[in-house]
């Protein structure tokens, strides 16, 4: 065995140096000469020479397309076995274009960004889609930006009114095509309420007093927009000139109600006709009372989800309607109902103007806060809810005996 390995290892030892040299020269060159072809898919498209006040769609701020490009490359097994998209890149010159054009792509487009890959010695063919290329004039415009409702929970202690003003611009610069059309269908921005600190809002709260509402101003660095077709990670912030963008929050509370209420019924035309409308009328229960010949209610009553200046302006000229189950099957019901709703309109969007204009919190056009205090109004009138002074819900429940209208609160008619 040991002259085996001696004669294997030992003997002819030149001979077989020069062997082992040649069997290694020859792998290298058989290896380099060898060709496959590889896709290799997205693949960059970059730009260069654009002429002036022109741009195409898609085009990125750094030169590149959004669009990227699979390519079919035959070229030396040893560079293309381990070629990847971030190894290469697709350019086009537009030098002395001023028309749209379809750009074929050979290895001449190619460039290297590895510098062990060398585009001349290691490519030697490419195959892929012709691209067009579609040359638009650059111009510039304010696009409308659409303030919708913001997402999230309000702080702890206020709830979400509005949000105001609801649209404002912002400057873009693209693609003529592109800008028409985002001029035309708007962007859209949501604010999150679950940014806004409880302590922010106590802070402005303790200088309103009993204004309207308390009007939270976003920062600056929340007003942008991200528009993908132009450029997806910039932020495109708002025209300065815009307006402050102020989420405006009621303060979580009960008004106590300063008037009494007073009581009144509803009795539809069709109805049966043994009943004779002229006899009915409210009876005196635990809720109500009789005041100057009126039925009121006697409870002490508050109101939620409205302003104190709302209530101000409406407290006087309410009353609670009562349906009793006149028809066969008709559930009885109440409602709480405002009487000449235009003229408290008017006063209190008037009110709410010249409070405004005194304090310097709504520096919009007066039309447009005319606008705005109507919108309100009309909300607090939807949403305003009766309550007791542990702010639950007023409930009742209303029984109808000869020509009786009986109003009891729900737990003693249970």
């Amino acid at each position: 065995m040991r002259q085996f390995l001696q004669e294997l290892f030992l003997e002819n030892i030149p001979r077989k140096l020069v062997a082992i040299l040649t069997a290694i020269i020859i792998f290298f060159f058989v290896n380099q000469s060898l060709t496959v072809t590889k896709v290799v898919n997205n693949v960059s498209i970059r730009l260069i020479n654009i002429p002036p006040q022109k741009t195409v769609e898609g085009l990125l701020p750094n030169g590149y397309l959004l669009k990227k490009i699979a390519l079919t490359l035959n070229g030396k097994k040893s560079s293309l076995e381990e070629i990847s998209s971030t190894d290469i890149e697709v350019v086009i010159d537009l030098s002395g274009k001023k028309e749209s054009f379809t750009a074929t792509i050979s290895e001449k487009n190619l460039v290297s960004l590895n510098p062990q890959i060398k585009i001349a010695r290691d490519i030697r063919k490419v195959s892929t889609r012709q691209v067009y290329i579609q040359l638009q004039n650059l111009v510039t415009d304010k696009i409308p930006v659409y303030l919708l409702k913001p997402s999230g929970e309000a702080p702890k202690g206020f709830q979400f009114v509005d949000i105001q003003p609801h649209v404002v611009f912002v400057e873009v610069t693209g693609p003529d095509d592109l800008i028409r059309k985002l001029k035309g269908q708007g962007l859209v921005k949501v604010f999150n309420l679950n940014d806004i600190a409880p302590e922010d809002l106590d802070g402005i709260a303790t200088k309103t007093a009993k204004n309207d509402v308390v009007a939270f101003t976003t920062p600056l660095d929340q007003r942008f927009v991200y528009i993908p077709s132009i450029a997806p990670d910039k932020k495109f912030y708002f025209d300065p000139n815009s307006e402050k963008i102020k989420i405006d929050f009621l303060r979580t509370q009960i008004l106590p109600v300063e008037t009494k209420i007073p009581v009144t019924f509803f009795v539809p035309t069709k109805h049966p006709k043994e009943i004779d409308v002229t006899q009915i009328s409210i009876q005196e229960s635990s809720v109500v009372s009789s005041l100057n010949d009126m039925k009121v209610l006697s409870l002490k009553v508050y109101a939620k989800n409205v302003s104190q200046p709302f209530l101000e302006t409406v407290q006087s000229m309410m009353q609670l309607v009562v349906v009793p189950p006149i028809l066969l099957g008709q559930r009885a019901t109440w409602s709480v109902e405002f009487i000449s709703t235009k003229d408290l309109e008017e006063k209190y969007v008037t009110r709410m103007v010249q409070e405004s204009s005194a304090t310097r919190q709504n520096d919009q056009p007066e039309l447009v806060k005319r606008e705005l205090y109507r919108n309100r109004f009309r909300n607090y009138m939807n949403q305003m809810i009766l309550t007791g002074d542990d702010g639950v819900p007023l409930d009742f429940s209303i029984t109808f005996k000869g020509s009786k209208i009986l109003v009891q609160p729900k737990s003693d008619a249970s």
